[in-house]
C-alpha cells in the first residue's frame, strides 16, 4: 500500500480532525501502526483534505460503530457525510486491487450506493 499526500507541518496538534484525518487515523490504527507514528499526523495541517474521505476495507469482523467505517458502508457513510449524495452527477476517483491485480469497478451496484438510491419497499412483513 502507497499514500502520498504533501500536507504542511504544524507546531501544535491540528485542533479538529478532517473527517478523512480521522478516517485514516481509524484505518492506521487498524493496520497496527505504532502510536507515536498516529500521533505524529495530528501535527500536520489536513485542512486542505476537508472535500475528501480516506475510505478503506478493513478486514475482518466489526462491532460497535466500526462496520460503518470500512467497506460498502464507509464508501456510503463518506458521501453522505461529504454531502455528494445530491445533484445531478458524481465523479469518483478509485485505485482497486487484489494481491497488485486491478479490478474493474465501480459496478452498477457501488455506483447506485454512492449516489445512496433506495430501493421501493415492497411492504413489512
Amino acid at each position: 500500500m502507497v499514500f502520498m499526500i504533501d500536507l504542511p507541518k504544524l507546531k501544535d496538534p491540528m485542533p479538529e480532525q478532517t473527517f478523512f484525518l480521522d478516517e485514516l487515523l481509524h484505518f492506521c490504527a487498524a493496520q497496527e501502526i505504532p502510536e507515536h507514528i498516529l500521533t505524529a499526523l495530528v501535527y500536520y495541517d489536513f485542512k486542505e483534505t476537508a472535500p475528501l474521505a480516506f475510505v478503506h476495507s478493513i478486514g475482518g469482523s466489526h462491532g460497535g460503530d466500526d462496520w460503518e467505517r470500512t467497506g460498502y458502508c464507509g464508501l456510503g457513510r463518506a458521501v453522505k457525510t461529504l454531502r455528494y449524495h445530491s445533484g445531478k452527477g458524481l465523479e469518483v476517483d478509485y485505485v482497486v486491487s487484489v494481491s497488485g491485480q486491478p479490478l474493474s469497478w465501480p459496478s452498477t451496484a457501488e455506483y447506485r450506493m454512492m449516489k445512496l438510491k433506495k430501493k421501493k419497499s415492497i411492504g413489512t412483513v
